[in-house]
C-alpha cells in the first residue's frame, strides 16, 4: 500500500506542475469561456465539469490555468486510489501496485484526463467509485454482499450521468454484468439496488429538465453525432494502433482499456478463484463494464479516421 501511495502522490505532484506551467489547450479554452454560470446543464455536456471549474473560479477568484485545473488534477488522485481499492479487493496488492502505476504512466488517464479541464476526468472517477461500490455490494471477493453499498453506486452513477453521457454504455455492461451473475440477481429481488437506481435517476433529472427547456439541444446535439453510422470493421485497427497513443481519443473507448487492465493480472498468474466456477465469473465482472463502448465507437463509430 505504500509504494502505491507514493506512486499516487508523485504523479499527483507532476499533474500539479504540469498543470501550473502549461497554457489551456483549446478544449479547455472552450470549456472555461464558454461557462459564465450555474446551470443544470449546458450544450455540449452535463454540468460536472463546467461547474468543477466554475467553483474554482469563484473560489480562488481567478481563471488561471492551475486555478481551473485544480479540481481535475485532485480528481486523478481519488481515481487513482479508486483504481488501487478495487484491484486489491480483487486481485490482491501486488496487482493493485502495478494497475496504480500503468494508469499513471499512461499519457491519457494520467495527464489529459488527470490534469485538463476536460468532462473525462470527472468520468472515470465516478465510473471507478460505481464499480468499487458495485463490487461491495456483490461482496466480491469473499461473498458476503453489503446491500446498502447499492445506494453508494447508485449516487455514483448518477455522478457519472452528470460527467458524460457515455457513461451510460458503462453503466449499462455493468448492469448486465449484474445481470448475469447468480448473486447479482438475487441481489436484484432486494429493495436497495432498486432504491440506488432511482438515486442515480433523481440525480441526473434536472438535466433532462434543463434539456426539455431548451428543445433537447445537448440530447440533440450528442445524438446528431451518431447520424449516418455505418460498419467499419478495420476501424479497431487504425483506432487502438493509432489514437491509443495520443492524448484526445473518444472516453468511452479508454475506458473499456481501463477495465482490461483490471481484468488483466488475473489472466496473468491465476489469482485465487480466476476461473473457479462462479466465483471465477464473478471475478470477471469488471470486463463486462467495458464490453458496450469498444464495438459502438470502434465498428459502428460515427466519425471518420482522421
Amino acid at each position: 500500500m505504500k509504494s502505491a501511495l507514493l506512486v499516487v502522490l508523485t504523479a499527483l505532484l507532476f499533474r500539479l506542475i504540469l498543470a501550473a506551467f502549461s497554457g489551456l489547450g483549446i478544449d479547455e479554452s472552450y470549456m472555461v469561456a464558454a461557462s459564465s454560470h450555474f446551470a443544470a446543464s449546458y450544450f455540449d455536456h452535463p454540468l460536472a465539469s463546467w461547474w468543477l471549474e466554475l467553483g474554482a473560479r469563484h473560489l480562488f477568484g481567478s481563471a488561471a490555468p492551475i486555478v481551473v485545473r485544480l479540481p481535475f488534477v485532485l480528481l486523478s488522485g481519488v481515481a487513482s486510489w479508486l483504481l488501487y481499492l478495487v484491484t486489491a479487493r480483487l486481485y490482491g496488492v501486488k496487482a493493485a501496485f502495478w494497475a496504480v502505476l500503468a494508469y499513471s504512466l499512461s499519457p491519457v488517464f494520467s495527464l489529459a484526463f488527470g490534469s485538463w479541464v476536460l468532462p473525462d476526468g470527472p468520468l472515470n472517477t465516478a465510473l471507478l467509485a460505481v464499480l468499487y461500490a458495485l463490487i461491495r455490494a456483490l461482496g466480491l471477493p469473499e461473498g458476503k454482499p453489503a446491500p446498502r453499498w447499492w445506494l453508494a453506486a447508485g449516487l455514483f452513477a448518477g455522478l457519472a450521468m452528470l460527467s458524460k453521457y457515455s457513461a451510460a454504455l458503462v453503466l449499462v455492461g455493468a448492469a448486465l454484468g449484474v445481470l448475469l451473475d447468480k448473486v447479482g440477481r438475487r441481489e436484484l429481488a432486494r429493495p436497495w439496488p432498486w432504491l440506488g437506481v432511482v438515486l442515480a435517476l433523481a440525480l441526473f433529472a434536472p438535466v433532462v429538465v434543463w434539456n426539455a427547456q431548451h428543445h433537447w439541444a445537448s440530447f440533440g446535439y450528442q445524438g446528431g453525432r451518431a447520424e449516418g453510422v455505418r460498419i467499419r470493421p478495420l476501424m479497431p485497427l487504425s483506432i487502438w494502433a493509432g489514437r491509443r497513443c495520443s492524448c484526445c481519443p473518444g472516453s468511452g473507448r479508454r475506458w473499456s482499456g481501463c477495465s482490461f487492465v483490471l481484468f488483466w493480472p488475473v489472466r496473468r498468474r491465476g489469482s485465487p478463484g480466476c476461473w473457479a466456477g462462479r466465483r471465477s465469473f464473478r471475478c470477471c465482472y469488471l470486463p463486462w463494464s467495458g464490453f458496450g463502448p469498444p464495438p459502438i465507437f470502434c465498428f459502428t463509430g460515427p466519425h471518420p479516421a482522421i
